[in-house]
């Protein structure tokens, strides 16, 4: 019956595919969570390129494949997480292009599941043995486009989830999860101590090309302080929604 179901959806012009292909099979993988692995790297290959083809040609169209797509896609990291340790690198940024494309989305819904994907690949990758591969390859990406989102008005609904983004982030590098460098010892200007220098450097130059109208000075000041608030939820939230009104102010 899964052949038949997946068969279908794959073949059939986009018009005619159900997105309650997506959602079913959203809800068989959280009911049946490991027992479903074996079977994911099938589900994946029938729905994934067919429908990212769908509903990335605009904001608009499917809007129904779109967050159960993305929903799916969830379940999946958050279920059956090993089968995507076999992707290859190509298939891999695909994914991440598409959970990007995803929280870039002008629909809340769908940039909140976008952003919920993100943080369970996050926390996966931070325990597999692909931790470092992954975030050398990703976290500079990854923060570079949560800060874009910051300053686009359209949305400030998945404010809480941008903040759990960086908290992760920022954490992640005092954790111990990474044992080599991020950044590319060939291009850098010189050698950083350590991962923790290197990423506040990063966030101070993120923020100055965000936000020209701050200072210098007042931007590493920030980006210095939210890297140390990084264990403190409420605090780091205050604190980077407080230089995001500062940032409004002085543009104005």
């Amino acid at each position: 019956m899964m052949d038949v179901v997946l068969g279908g959806y794959a073949r059939n012009v986009p018009d005619a595919r159900e997105s309650e292909v997506l959602s079913l099979f959203e809800t068989i993988i959280k009911q049946y969570k490991v027992a479903m692995q074996n079977d994911v790297p099938h589900i994946f290959e029938s729905v994934f390129h067919c429908t990212l083809e769908m509903i990335t040609k605009n904001f608009e169209d499917y809007p129904e494949h779109r967050f159960k797509f993305f929903s799916l896609l969830r379940a999946i990291a958050a279920y059956c997480f090993h089968t995507l340790l076999q992707l290859s690198s190509e298939e891999l940024k695909l994914l991440m292009d598409s959970v990007i494309w995803a929280f870039r989305h002008t629909e809340k819904n769908i940039a909140g599941t976008g952003l919920k994907l993100l943080l369970v690949l996050m926390k996966k990758f931070q325990k597999s043995d692909f931790s470092n591969q992954f975030y050398r390859t990703y976290f500079m990406q990854i923060e570079q486009e949560i800060i874009a989102v910051l300053t686009d008005t359209f949305h400030k609904p998945e404010f809480e989830l941008h903040v759990l983004v960086l908290q992760h982030l920022f954490s992640l590098v005092e954790s111990g999860s990474l044992t080599e460098p991020l950044w590319d010892a060939s291009t850098a200007p010189y050698q950083y101590p350590n991962n923790a220098a290197f990423v506040c450097e990063y966030t101070i130059k993120l923020l100055s090309s965000s936000f020209p109208n701050i200072s210098v000075s007042e931007v590493t000041q920030s980006a210095k302080e939210l890297y140390r608030l990084r264990s403190h939820p409420d605090i780091f939230k205050n604190h980077l929604r407080d230089f995001l009104i500062q940032s409004k102010e002085f543009s104005a």
